[in-house]
């Protein structure tokens, strides 16, 4: 009800009409929580047939009715973020990346964001004893820096996430070791 009451919450139940509630549905759902306009419409017609029986509205003027009030609610338009799509673009990028001159640790974690292509919040959290850098060239990413519910991070039988690392990031990798060594820098240092 937190989405309803700057809208509507001020007007008695006798006062408002159908537009008033579609419009405030129909804010909620286009702000892309369509599920919660769903709710939040159940939760009304609640309390609209709740006002018929204590006798606080006529039946006929309750349009929030079940049947009556399952009108649709228009959806929020999913937007989808650019993408490099030719290969001249994608090879300047990669340039780019080599160019960069910043800290020594955010110039290796660009490096290697391309190639294993994972969250950048699980390539912060990766930690030396996740890699096996001599003879498979794999990552190990366990559960708890996944972006899972909390149910599954903990849960015993969820597996890890093995990442093959291709030579040059292993390459990157090793070059960063001799930096930070087995322990790895200081989290706050980021």
């Amino acid at each position: 009800m937190t989405h309803v009451f700057p809208r509507i919450g001020r007007h008695p139940i006798g006062t408002l009409n159908q537009l008033d509630v579609l419009q405030c549905l129909e804010a909620i759902s286009l702000s892309g929580t369509r599920e919660t306009a769903i709710r939040t419409r159940e939760s009304i017609q609640r309390i609209y047939a709740r006002a018929v029986t204590l006798g606080l509205l006529e039946p006929g003027k309750n349009f929030m009715a079940k049947g009556v009030a399952d009108f649709k609610l228009r959806t929020h338009v999913t937007r989808h973020h650019a993408t490099i799509l030719e290969p001249q673009k994608i090879g300047q990028l990669m340039r780019d990346i080599r160019g960069y001159k910043g800290h020594y640790i955010v110039c290796c974690a660009l490096q290697v964001m391309p190639y294993v292509f994972q969250r950048p919040g699980q390539v912060r959290m990766m930690e030396w004893g996740q890699l096996e850098l001599l003879d498979a060239g794999i990552w190990v990413c366990p559960p708890s820096i996944m972006k899972l519910r909390k149910v599954h991070k903990e849960h015993p039988q969820t597996q890890p996430h093995i990442v093959p690392l291709p030579s040059q990031v292993v390459d990157i990798l090793r070059g960063m070791y001799k930096v930070t060594g087995p322990s790895g820098l200081n989290r706050t240092g980021f």
